[in-house]
């Protein structure tokens, strides 16, 4: 009965509050980690990473009861001409992203059919044609809030939207998509229980394990970018007991079968990563800057190396003399949001970042309790939920998301009803 009678008050609780959903999804995220199956052995972690992770949470939590205690809001006093406008910027983006969407296919740049192929996507047409989808979720959640009673169009016009992006191969786009949705169904429709919940995120957990699992599984090994070979030890005197290592910590490794390695692939490597880069920035110091000013350089003229591919460097800098990469050459690595914030500027960059972060999320979130849940706040806390708590592994390291998180901030602030 006490069972039962805990289940029932976790049930009543909003479990995409503020204080629950993304401290939540990061304790997830790192405790699902520890599952490492003999990684963290073979990469050979030194660094503890709970000291950053908690510390994050911390901040944020404080920011989180500093916010809500207050009940602070955004506030921009705008002509009552402006309301129910942000629509018009949202069909303008539909079209610039649909145009771009369509030259993409158009010429065979399908991600999903190789790595390679999603490698090699052109960046400028890939940048726009996001606009696409983010532009239709939006549209779609608004056309839901004006005709009630319309669930069915509601679910039928995102797995199309979703589907269209399913062949660019890359998964946080429909990540974002789906956990959107059911934030925007728990506040709009019916409140989602804990019970459901967690089943939700098991599901939702697996299915994208797995369509990274069979990206790897049906990647062609004879393209040089799909290479699987391991880089040379560099201590030529110790070659045969370094080479008799690795293969010992391979094979250790391989007792468990790659199918169920590939279930919590994704957090073993951002624990992997999120060490080596405070094990990096021990040994040479933080990059004061270095990985977010390359969030603008798909704007910048020339030549330019992105955030990812810059820890992609750092990650492999510390275990390529052993005969080692935590990612493949020619390849970009995801740092966490914690090891892009500490990467720049240690512990007190995670402070600063994740304060901020509980700042813009319970921001909002008073937002949408002050117009109600059937709101057009109710859409953009949705959306902004769901990309700061996909950055936990991504990072916040594309332009596009950022300005994505600008338009949903902004245009949260200055419409105030229900078109």
């Amino acid at each position: 009965m006490k069972f039962k009678h805990v289940l029932q008050e976790l049930n009543r609780i909003d479990v995409f509050s503020p204080y629950l959903f993304f401290p939540f999804i990061v304790l997830l995220y790192f405790g699902t980690s520890l599952f490492d199956f003999g990684r963290f052995e073979y990469f050979g972690l030194t660094y503890s990473i709970w000291p950053v992770i908690l510390l994050g949470l911390a901040s944020y939590w404080l920011m989180v009861w500093i916010v809500r205690s207050k009940n602070w809001r955004f506030t921009i006093n705008v002509s009552d001409k402006l309301q129910g406008k942000s629509i018009w910027v949202l069909f303008a983006l539909a079209w610039l992203g649909l145009i771009a969407y369509i030259i993409m296919i158009g010429s065979g740049q399908i991600g999903i059919s190789d790595e390679a192929a999603r490698r090699s996507l052109d960046p400028k047409l890939n940048f726009l044609s996001a606009l696409l989808w983010f532009s239709g979720l939006f549209l779609i959640s608004w056309f839901f809030l004006v005709k009630e009673k319309k669930v069915g169009v509601f679910i039928l016009l995102f797995a199309v939207l979703a589907g269209l992006f399913v062949v660019m191969g890359y998964r946080t786009p429909l990540v974002i998509m789906l956990f959107t949705a059911i934030i925007i169904f728990h506040y709009m429709v019916r409140q989602i229980k804990f019970t459901w919940f967690i089943g939700a995120l098991v599901f939702v957990g697996l299915a994208f394990s797995m369509f990274g699992f069979y990206r790897f599984a049906t990647e062609d090994p004879s393209n040089p970018f799909n290479s699987r070979e391991l880089p040379e030890i560099s201590d030529e005197l110790n070659v045969d007991q370094i080479e008799e290592r690795n293969e010992m910590l391979r094979a250790r490794m391989e007792e468990t079968p790659a199918v169920v390695r590939a279930i919590n692939n994704e957090s073993v490597t951002g624990h992997v990563v999120l060490s080596k880069i405070m094990e990096y920035t021990d040994e040479e110091g933080y990059l004061l800057g270095e990985i977010h000013e390359g969030i603008l350089s798909p704007v910048l003229p020339g030549e330019q190396m992105s955030p990812r591919m810059k820890v992609s460097e750092i990650a492999n800098s510390l275990t390529v003399e052993e005969g080692i990469y935590i990612t493949r050459p020619g390849r970009t690595t995801t740092p966490t949001l914690f090891g892009q914030f500490f990467a720049d500027f240690g512990y007190a960059g995670v402070i600063i970042g994740f304060g901020l972060i509980g700042l813009f999320i319970t921001v909002l979130y008073n937002q949408t309790r002050q117009m109600g849940e059937r709101s057009y706040q109710t859409i953009s806390y949705a959306f902004v939920l769901t990309v700061f708590t996909i950055s936990l592994h991504t990072g916040l390291l594309d332009l596009i998301f950022v300005l994505m998180l600008g338009f949903a901030l902004l245009s949260a602030t200055v419409e105030k009803k229900i078109p």
